[in-house]
């Protein structure tokens, strides 16, 4: 309460690749959608609106920025919201594609959006599970865990 736990969990050097490979994609992806919808909504796996298109970057925008911010903080411990937000999003987006799939253009941008989603559940189910396990104490004593 009142301040932030201190950085005790240092995130593995791969994992922090993983946040700044996705978060350049997300606001690259985002920032074009957003600037200029119909000129590559070709990008998407289903056809867009220039409004969709926009709506659909805002989205990318903030969630790149939430992994930009995990990848700042750099703790697994602090990065939990990142975890949770990471495997909603990506079920969710299964789910839609699941109840959808005639909506979906088959092809690389589909699976490349399905490989993209799959890679949000893996590192949200890594933060979520590596965030738990205890972390060492002082003298190698077993601490207890963020929440």
């Amino acid at each position: 309460p009142g301040a932030d736990p201190p950085r005790a969990q240092p995130l593995p050097s791969w994992l922090r690749a993983v946040f700044a490979a996705q978060a350049a994609v997300l606001l690259a992806v985002g920032t074009a959608m957003f600037v200029v919808p119909t000129d590559v909504q070709w990008l998407w796996p289903w056809p867009i609106t220039a409004l969709t298109g926009r709506a659909i970057a805002a989205w990318l925008l903030g969630i790149g920025v939430g992994m930009v911010h995990a990848f700042v903080e750099n703790d697994l411990g602090r990065i939990r919201v990142a975890g949770v937000s990471n495997v909603a999003i990506a079920l969710l987006q299964f789910v839609a594609l699941a109840r959808y799939p005639g909506d979906v253009t088959s092809g690389p941008k589909a699976t490349l959006y399905v490989l993209y989603l799959a890679s949000m559940l893996a590192v949200g189910v890594y933060v979520l599970a590596a965030g738990r396990r205890p972390r060492p104490g002082p003298g190698g004593a077993p601490a207890t865990s963020y929440g």
